[in-house]
Parts: C-alpha cells; sequence; structure tokens
C-alpha cells in the first residue's frame, strides 16, 4: 500500500473501524501487529488512540479540516464589539490581546490597534509599544504574555495563597514549554505572588509584608506624575472614560463582589497609566498593581475599601479642572489611606 493510499484509507475510514483498531491495541499491546492486520502505520494508530483517551468515543469521529485556530486569520465583527468595549474599560492593548488569546484568536497588537480606529482616544498608530521591538516587559521578564496571565489569576483571587502552580497542566492549559514555565514561575517569584518550597514545588503566597509597603511607595512616586501628566493634557472624551470606569466600579460594590471590586479599583489605575501615554510609567504600574492588589485581597479582609470609588471621583473632578497639585496630592493621600488599612486592619 503506498503512502498516499494509506492516507486516503485513514480519512475515508469511519469511528468504528478506529474503534476496533483502538480496542485491538488496548487487548494486546503491540502496535506492530495492530498495523500489519489493519493496514495502518503506527503514526495513524497513535493518533486515533490518543483521540481516544482525551476525548472517549467523539474522538473517533472525523474532525473538520477547517483549523480550530488561524493566527493570521481577521478579527470578526464580535472580536471588534469586544475590543472596543474592553478599551472602555481602561484595558490596555495588551490585556485586549491576551483576552483574545483565551479565546483561541492570536493576532498582534497592531492589528487590535488597527481595529480600534476611529474609536475616541483610541491609542495613534505611532504611540511606542516597543523598545529595539520588544515589549518593555520582555526585557524584564521573559514571557510576557504568560506572566500576566498568571499574574491576573492570582490578583483575582482564582488562584489563592497556598495553591500550587503545577508545571504539567500549566504547559497544557497554556500551550508552553516547561522552560518558558519556569521563567514565569520566576519572573512571579521575584515580585512576592509566588514562593518556591522544598522539591522546587512553586506555591502561591502573599507577599511579605514589606513588599507591599515598597511597592505602595514606588505607586505613589510613579501615579503622581501620571496624574500631573494627565492634569495638563487631559480631554473631555478621556473624563468620560474614567467615568464610565468609576460607574463600574461602583456596581460591583453594591454587588458585595470583592473580587471584582479591587480588580476595577487596580484597573482605574492602569487606566491613568495608559491614558498618560507612557508605555514605560504603565508597565511599571502593572507590576506593582500586581503586588498591592494581592495585598488588599489577603491583609484587608475587614470589609471593602468604600472611600475608594469617592476617591476615584474627587480625582476625576481635578484632572478635569487641570488641577496638577489637586490631582497628585489626592492620589498621594489616595494611596497612602489604602495602604494604611492594611497596617492597621480597619
Amino acid at each position: 500500500m503506498t503512502l498516499f493510499q494509506e492516507g486516503s484509507l485513514s480519512a475515508a475510514s469511519s469511528a468504528a473501524q478506529r474503534r476496533a483498531w483502538v480496542e485491538a491495541y488496548a487487548r494486546t499491546r503491540d502496535a506492530a501487529a495492530v498495523c500489519a492486520t489493519f493496514g495502518i502505520s503506527r503514526p495513524t494508530l497513535r493518533k486515533w488512540c490518543a483521540r481516544h483517551d482525551r476525548h472517549g468515543e467523539a474522538g473517533l469521529e472525523s474532525s473538520s479540516p477547517v483549523p480550530r485556530r488561524s493566527p493570521g486569520r481577521k478579527l470578526f465583527p464580535a472580536d471588534r464589539s469586544d475590543l472596543r468595549n474592553w478599551y472602555s474599560e481602561g484595558c490596555s492593548l495588551a490585556q485586549m490581546q491576551r483576552r483574545l488569546h483565551e479565546r483561541g484568536v492570536s493576532v498582534s497588537i497592531p492589528t487590535i490597534r488597527r481595529a480600534l480606529a476611529g474609536v475616541a482616544d483610541a491609542p495613534p498608530p505611532a504611540m511606542p509599544t516597543s523598545v529595539a521591538g520588544l515589549s518593555l516587559f520582555d526585557t524584564l521578564i521573559p514571557d510576557d504574555t504568560l506572566f500576566r496571565a498568571l499574574a491576573d489569576r492570582i490578583t483575582s483571587g482564582s488562584l489563592r495563597p497556598g495553591d500550587t502552580l503545577d508545571e504539567p497542566s500549566m504547559a497544557r492549559q497554556h500551550r508552553a514549554g516547561r522552560r518558558t514555565i519556569r521563567a514565569a514561575i520566576r519572573s512571579l517569584a521575584a515580585i512576592g505572588l509566588v514562593g518556591i518550597a522544598p522539591g522546587n514545588v512553586a506555591v502561591v503566597t502573599a507577599p511579605p509584608v514589606q513588599m507591599v509597603a515598597d511597592a505602595y511607595a514606588a505607586r505613589r512616586l510613579l501615579e503622581i506624575e501620571i496624574v500631573r501628566l494627565l492634569a495638563a493634557r487631559i480631554g473631555p472624551g478621556e473624563i468620560a472614560r474614567l467615568r464610565q470606569h468609576v460607574r463600574q466600579q461602583a456596581d460591583a460594590e453594591r454587588r458585595g463582589d470583592k473580587v471584582t471590586f479591587v480588580r476595577l479599583l487596580t484597573d482605574f489605575h492602569l487606566l491613568l497609566a495608559s491614558l498618560s501615554g507612557n508605555v514605560f510609567l504603565h508597565n511599571f504600574v502593572q507590576v506593582l498593581a500586581s503586588v498591592t492588589a494581592l495585598g488588599v485581597l489577603v491583609y484587608d479582609q475587614d470589609g471593602s475599601p468604600s472611600c475608594a470609588v469617592d476617591d476615584h471621583r474627587a480625582l476625576i473632578r481635578a484632572l478635569e479642572r487641570h488641577d496638577a497639585a489637586g490631582a497628585a496630592l489626592m492620589m498621594s493621600d489616595h494611596l497612602g489611606h489604602n495602604h494604611a488599612r492594611q497596617r492597621s486592619g480597619r
């Protein structure tokens, strides 16, 4: 039998025939004998046995020749609509790219930027997002996308302190190599989100109190400068986006959804950083906010920081007045108060 004939036979084979191959191999564990009996190749046998192991009887049905993922395809209208919604929520371009990747859509940052063309205050095509062809995080963190995905799961409460990060399952879930997984874990450990237990087991951990304090101190330095920059150039469209985001915060607070509420409070600061137009400030704030957001979830257990929404509203009013000094003072007091809640448990 020629290779062409074998391929045709494999394509035309029925689920019943494939079941016979799999069952024969399960009984005998002799791949050579099964292949000789049924006139198929070992790769064909391995393929259908693997599909049966993963999906049971359904795995023996013929699959569509159309690929499930097409990295080069254009965005569908539903994807474009979601991008606009995420942008109005304050998501960065990298966050939008990651959300699309999670649904099996792989597109570049320039493609996302083109899809946002015409949206009020959308980032212009010339906005710098890289240095020498690499994003800032590519120079600091080995795998930007994986690091951000894992950090989001930890700071959102999907992974809690004490949970282990199993490398094989993570490699399957994120379709990444073990070396890439280990690099991302080392980066998470560097900012206090993960600890390495005996036996090189990675465990989600509460960041040390001093690390949270250092992160807040760094955020105050950066974010005071961010609001000063914004106060000098912010427009009505950007003010509208900030107010829309605050309405979402208030809604999450009314529902009593603390995890979502904390995430939105953090995302508000990332939105401010993105509006500054300085990619370096935005990326550094994102790393620091991962630490402080987990600090809120772990150390501030006595209720939601209700004053935060009012603080954000007051800050927006100062920005709308182009009051740089007032906005800077409000940001300093706001972050200082958030940190004080965790120190005192109030």
